[in-house]
């Protein structure tokens, strides 16, 4: 199965833990949420948040993701900036079965802005 799934992606996920700070665009909801990366490419990101209650599958989100990560010799990756449509969200639970916040797939619905630095040693 897990083959089937890879086999259907259009771009490659890179299993980054990386913060999120996201905005629901739904009026009435002015607040920032922030979670953390479980993964992302260049079409979408997953991550897990505590800020969830409030989301819905199709909504539209605003976000930036941030953080270093330096592949071999050459760019660092400092930010990304765009919006996205939530895919799905899966509520987690501890051992014990008291929620834990969730994780939350989203596809990004245009290119994001990457803001990268190159690193000179």
């Amino acid at each position: 199965m897990a083959d089937q799934v890879s086999e259907r992606r259009e771009h490659p996920r890179l299993n980054l833990r990386l913060s999120v700070v996201f905005a629901p665009q739904e009026a009435g909801i002015s607040s920032e949420c922030r979670g953390e990366t479980t993964n992302v490419s260049a079409g979408g990101a997953c991550f897990e948040t505590v800020d969830w209650q409030h989301l819905r599958p199709m909504d539209r989100l605003s976000l930036r993701i941030s953080g270093f990560s330096r592949y071999g010799t050459g760019s660092l990756f400092r930010e990304l900036r765009g919006s996205g449509t939530v895919l799905r969200i899966e509520p987690q639970r501890q051992a014990n079965g008291t929620p834990s916040g969730a994780r939350v797939a989203i596809r990004f619905d245009e290119p994001p802005h990457f803001e990268v630095y190159d690193w000179v040693d």
